[in-house]
């Protein structure tokens, strides 16, 4: 989606805005000192990097979410290219309040933003009903009746729970990530780590919330999208990574009617923001068959990690005498007594080359100061 003229400022980023007019309309209001200390910790907080999707370059054969995400209704919102007005948006994250009615409000630049759940939506372009979905619950709506995150990513996975488990043998903790699933599906959860629920890390783990939207978008259940990104803002406003939605907040307050004017900002360049089919590409271990098809390189999966059965001692004519069991501890022991021995001549000797080197040092240390 091409850039709105309405959006575009006066001034790049980078670029100086203090130049004198006589139109006192033009010259943007200076914040109080209460206004400043407010702001002051979001100023300090980076914007998440911007993205947009160009979902024409991926090819039906090979992935088939965008009859998908049509559906949902967010095909626009997925491809919308703007300008992004960086310190417009992080006082907007400054003073962004969402009340349990679902309505959000903020204020910038003396202008006080109150959108509901359906103004919102129909700002952004997206659907305000449908299931709701956010962070830290597990969507009771209707279609999810059956859900439950590990089942349903061991369905789509293309590795067993066995094998996950074997992988991760010396850890508690289970994290489940989008490298074992299918091309299709794979960069389907790379657009909503990168654009519908952008994310500053971890880009490749999926979260519980990043599950139960892909298994409404393949299961074909309508999202509330609005509540979603709603809640996002809120949801990541609240810890103290960076900020999402650069582009989104731009739309908000051309919505708004908020002033742009002289406001520096920063242009969605397709080499710097624009997602394609490229993204598929080895880096992701994805290639592109000579039939035409993007695949997964396959590769060997490591063993378990279960350490090696011992191998008993062998069971001599007769049982075991008191000779043999004498003679066989006798031979531990010796083992033992030789590895020990071993061990601290090699300490010993490491410890004397060490002192040797030293006390060279400090003789040639002397014999440059006597010549000096």
């Amino acid at each position: 989606m091409a850039p709105s003229r309405k959006l575009k400022g006066k001034a790049k980023m980078g670029e100086g805005t203090s130049n004198s007019t006589n139109d006192s309309e033009s010259v943007a209001p200076q914040p109080t000192m209460m206004q400043r200390r407010l702001q002051f910790p979001f100023r300090n907080r980076a914007l998440t990097s911007v993205k947009y999707g160009n979902l024409a370059t991926f090819p039906a054969t090979s992935f088939n979410f965008n009859p998908l995400l049509r559906y949902q209704g967010i095909s626009n919102f997925i491809g919308t290219s703007t300008f992004v007005y960086p310190n417009l948006a992080k006082d907007f994250y400054a003073k962004l309040s969402l009340f349990r009615d679902c309505t959000l409000s903020s204020h910038v630049k003396k202008n006080d933003i109150v959108l509901s759940l359906e103004d919102f939506g129909k700002c952004l372009g997206v659907p305000s009903k449908g299931a709701r979905i956010r962070h830290s619950v597990v969507c009771d709506d209707e279609g999810f009746e059956n859900y439950e995150k590990f089942a349903y990513y061991f369905s789509i996975s293309r590795i067993s729970e066995q094998e996950l488990a074997s992988r991760n043998a010396s850890s508690e903790r289970v994290h489940l990530y989008s490298a074992t699933l299918s091309v299709s599906d794979r960069m389907l959860h790379y657009l909503i780590a990168y654009i519908l629920l952008p994310k500053h890390s971890n880009h490749s783990q999926i979260s519980d919330v990043d599950m139960q939207l892909i298994f409404a978008i393949k299961n074909r259940i309508k999202v509330n999208w609005a509540h979603v990104i709603m809640h996002y803002m809120r949801h990541q406003r609240n810890l103290r990574g960076s900020l999402p939605y650069g582009h989104i907040i731009s739309l908000i307050l051309d919505y708004c009617n908020v002033p742009l004017n002289r406001e520096p900002y920063v242009e969605m360049t397709e080499r710097a923001c624009e997602i394609s089919v490229k993204a598929a590409n080895k880096k992701m271990g994805i290639f592109k068959d000579k039939d035409g098809l993007y695949k997964h390189i396959e590769q060997p999966i490591p063993p378990p990690n279960v350490a090696p059965t011992p191998i008993p001692t062998p069971v001599p004519e007769g049982g075991f005498s008191n000779e043999f069991l004498y003679n066989h501890m006798r031979g531990m022991e010796e083992r033992i007594n030789l590895n020990i021995n071993t061990r601290f001549d090699n300490l010993r000797t490491e410890f004397l080359t060490a002192l040797a080197n030293q006390n060279q040092d400090e003789s040639e240390e002397e014999m440059d100061e006597d010549q000096a």
